[in-house]
């Protein structure tokens, strides 16, 4: 064995004087990495930083590109005002697939590169021009650098609102694309253009939608009585309701092809409007699609449309002729309405579904009448084949007309006014309807249909049940009608037009249509008992919890709501037009369909933050609706902006 190695006191001072300096060593050696790689930083933050030298090479080489683009664009408007002192640099427009300004040639393409001829490719869908003016996308696929470029160089960031879906909604920001001369040119990047986006502003006398526009919204360009030119590309689809109503200085319009669905009274009121064509693409003439044209004296109907729908054509008080094609299978309810000058009904030989005799518009059948054109006569006998009369049947009668219904006739339709009717006569062999004093009654006389009669005090049989939609519209002659036990409903426009102003409501009554208060001022009253209603202020019909507000029966200038009520139902301010703001109460939850329909004066309404769900169509019509403050944050409520003309521009959140 080996023995132990002794060491001296000399050594191990050596050995502990080694360890000390590799201790020192490796404390350098770290130190010094560490200041390395700071000056690393130091110098990678200085070359590729926000602010560092790659960055600002970077920054300052797009910046060059960018003025040299917004030179070329207004070198091109230099160019085009040599070519032609009358051109407008506004109505220039460019993108990526698009170029178009007012007086282009119509064998002229191009885009944006067309303006810009150095433009790179890869900025093609992040330039646009819009109004003469070049402004660049901010979108996820525009980066910093380019951003700030653009500002360096007097590019503006594209300002107006349009969402990353392409819907450009319904904003005053969005109101700027009006140019001085006008003109709207919706920007080729939209997709969809929002409800009531362009309504009602001054001034307004061309549109130019392109074809990536699918959607036109609701009330688009509606109440704009100025607008004088639509030009619409192919590629668009749908058209809203509403979108062109009461543009009243539009004289044509020629639809894209590639429409295939128009929403309801889309250009009611146009009364300017002498010609239009469906496309190629539609199956289906809307609700009121053409009510109140008063300058159409023709329609042709096309091959391909299947349907026309109720009222499509009404009050068209110029129409002298239409022409319906074979594919027609289904025409509406009071389509030709007040036409009082329609005098040819022209029905393809091929079509299979309707023919036109002897003065009256049949189904192939003859077994349905929709239809009599205007005569000289007041005496009108029903044809013996006919089973069925749809009410536009009597909407060109001459006054004080004397009906004769033979046996074979099953069903009639309500009408919209029975001011023209003296007399409503049934063949006593009819089993299925029945009359009295000229008025028509189904045959147990449970139904009153029809009531013609001139008297001013309106007593009906005891049997009678129900009072059916448009029972007395029109008849102003009648002053009372006493409402008896017994009677369990009540119809649309049931008293409208009359000179009825006060109802008293039998316990027996189960539903009320609350039309029926519709073109009306009635004070109303009820027993205390009365198991389904409660009325207050000889106004406000409530459910017996009084949660519910069914019916408003007067049309005031203010309404103060009973501070009860949670829910607003179906078209409850149906139709009255004096009052032009009002505040709900704070108990209420619910706002229901069409609830303030048709308030043409409504100009601004509060909602309380108690408010959970107002329908989608609440405020459908209310034209002169600017303002829905409504104290909540923006987005607790869906569905804005609930049918209002003036889309999102008229909702202001208080939340």
């Amino acid at each position: 064995m080996r023995p132990k190695e002794v060491k001296t006191e000399e050594v191990r001072k050596e050995e502990r004087k080694y360890k000390n300096e590799i201790g020192i060593t490796l404390i350098a050696l770290v130190i010094t990495v560490i200041v390395l790689l700071i000056l690393a930083g130091v110098t990678i933050s200085a070359l590729s930083g926000d602010n560092g030298i790659l960055n600002n090479a970077s920054l300052a080489k797009v910046s060059t590109e960018f003025a040299n683009y917004k030179e070329e664009v207004e070198l091109y408007k230099t160019n085009k005002l040599l070519e032609n002192l009358n051109f407008d640099e506004e109505t220039l427009t460019a993108g990526e697939t698009s170029l178009k300004y007012d007086g282009k040639p119509e064998d002229e393409d191009g885009n944006i590169k067309t303006v810009i001829t150095d433009l790179d490719d890869k900025y093609l869908s992040k330039f646009i021009i819009i109004n003469g003016k070049l402004y660049i996308m901010s979108t996820g696929e525009t980066s910093d650098i380019e951003i700030k470029a653009a500002q360096n160089t007097g590019i503006e960031v594209m300002p107006y609102e349009i969402t990353e879906e392409g819907e450009l909604l319904s904003s005053n920001t969005n109101l700027g694309l009006q140019g001085s001369n006008g003109t709207i040119t919706i920007p080729e990047i939209v997709t969809s253009i929002g409800d009531g986006a362009f309504r009602d502003v001054e001034g307004l006398k061309t549109i130019i939608i392109p074809g990536t526009v699918k959607k036109i919204g609701d009330y688009a360009f509606s109440g704009n009585p100025t607008l004088e030119n639509v030009v619409m590309e192919e590629g668009v689809e749908t058209i809203g309701a509403f979108a062109f109503q009461d543009c009243t200085n539009l004289k044509e319009i020629h639809i894209a092809d590639s429409v295939s669905s128009i929403g309801r009274t889309c250009f009611g009121g146009c009364t300017a409007l002498e010609s239009i064509n469906f496309p190629t693409s539609l199956k289906e003439i809307p609700y009121r699609m053409l009510s109140n044209c008063d300058s159409l004296t023709e329609i042709i109907v096309p091959e391909g449309i299947e349907s026309i729908g109720n009222m499509a054509f009404e009050n068209c008080d110029k129409l002298k002729k239409i022409s319906i094609s074979s594919t027609v299978n289904s025409i509406g309810t009071n389509v030709f309405q007040d036409c009082e000058e329609l005098g040819t009904i022209e029905i393809s030989k091929n079509n299979l579904s309707y023919k036109f005799k002897d003065f009256s518009l049949m189904s192939f059948d003859e077994k349905t009448i929709y239809f009599i054109l205007p005569s000289d006569s007041n005496i009108i006998n029903i044809p013996e084949s006919v089973e069925s009369i749809e009410s536009g049947f009597f909407e060109c009668l001459k006054s004080n007309s004397i009906i004769n219904i033979g046996k074979n006739v099953k069903d009639i339709a309500s009408m919209s006014t029975t001011s023209k009717i003296q007399s409503i006569n049934v063949s006593e062999e009819n089993p299925n309807l029945a009359s009295i004093d000229g008025n028509l009654y189904n045959k147990d006389l449970t139904t009153l249909i029809i009531y013609c009669s001139k008297k001013n005090v309106v007593n009906l049989p005891n049997t009678v049940k129900n009072i059916g939609n448009n029972a007395f519209r029109g008849n102003v002659s009648v002053q009372q009608v006493t409402l008896h036990e017994g009677i369990e409903s009540i119809g649309t426009y049931a008293f409208g037009r009359t000179s009825v102003t006060e109802l008293y409501l039998p316990n027996s009554l189960k539903n009320i249509s609350t039309y029926m208060f519709a073109d009306g001022d009635f004070k109303v009253s009820t027993s205390e008992d009365n198991p389904n209603y409660t009325i207050v202020d000889e106004t406000y019909i409530l459910s017996k919890d009084k949660k519910t507000l069914v019916a408003v029966t007067k049309d005031l200038v203010n309404y103060n709501i009973p501070n009860t009520v949670e829910t607003i139902g179906d078209n409850a301010f149906y139709a009255k037009y004096k009052y032009t703001e009002i505040i709900l109460p704070s108990s209420l939850k619910t706002i229901e369909i069409k609830a303030f329909d048709n308030s043409t004066k409504l100009q601004k309404i509060e909602i309380p933050s108690s408010i959970e769900s107002i329908a989608t169509s609440a405020f459908s019509r209310c034209n002169s609706l600017t303002q829905i403050v409504i104290d909540k944050k923006e987005g607790d409520i869906s569905g804005a902006p609930w049918g209002c003309p003036y889309g999102l521009r008229a909702i202001i959140w208080n939340g």
